[in-house]
């Protein structure tokens, strides 16, 4: 029997590898049907689910990345004005070596634009966030080079149908400090330039 995983908003994974693939590395989750399933976790791995509410093959006992390197991110973020007041809509978090940002996806001027042109489905995703039904979308990554010393910088690209999470990432630049990358790229999201990075 295929290896299944319901998020934390009720949506089923199926845990699949690329074909003729038997590295656990390689194997990833997905709702639709793009690879071999896969009938047995592997031993020493764990299934992380992110803010995305999509979950992941990780190894167990991975390196964390520096809590430091992560308060850097967050801190530069605060410095900005047009994301520093958005109260929670707003995470960063470590993950398989790399630091992540996200945003949330239920914005109050989203939530309000769909409300007022479809006012059953506005309705019905004010009830999911009071029940804390909420999702986040990952823009930026961060991911530390193999020295350990600096990281590369990713922003997400959403472009077509995207079967492993590598397939989400567009590279942007590197090797850079954490708090040099992240005071020169941060400012770019939710603005137009974001869309330029990388290109």
């Amino acid at each position: 029997m295929s290896v299944k995983y319901e998020n934390e908003i009720g949506m089923e994974y199926v845990l699949q590898k690329p074909e003729n693939e038997d590295n656990p590395g390689s194997f990833f989750f997905s709702s639709y049907n793009v690879g071999e399933t896969v009938d047995e976790r592997p031993s020493g791995y764990e299934i992380y689910e992110d803010p995305e509410k999509e979950p992941f093959l990780l190894p167990e006992g991975r390196d964390p990345v520096p809590e430091e390197e992560i308060t850097a991110v967050e801190s530069e973020l605060e410095k900005i004005d047009h994301l520093n007041k958005r109260d929670g809509q707003c995470q960063v978090e470590s993950f398989d070596n790399s630091i992540r940002v996200y945003l949330l996806d239920q914005t109050p001027e989203a939530v309000a634009d769909v409300v007022n042109i479809f006012p059953e489905e506005g309705e019905s995703i004010l009830d999911e966030i009071s029940e804390g039904k909420v999702t986040y979308t990952a823009y930026m990554r961060f991911s530390r080079g193999e020295s350990g010393k600096g990281y590369y910088v990713y922003r997400r690209t959403f472009s077509g149908l995207q079967k492993r999470d590598e397939e989400k990432w567009l590279f942007v630049a590197g090797e850079e400090s954490i708090e040099e990358a992240a005071s020169k790229y941060l400012p770019h999201l939710e603005q137009d330039s974001f869309f330029e990075l990388g290109i």
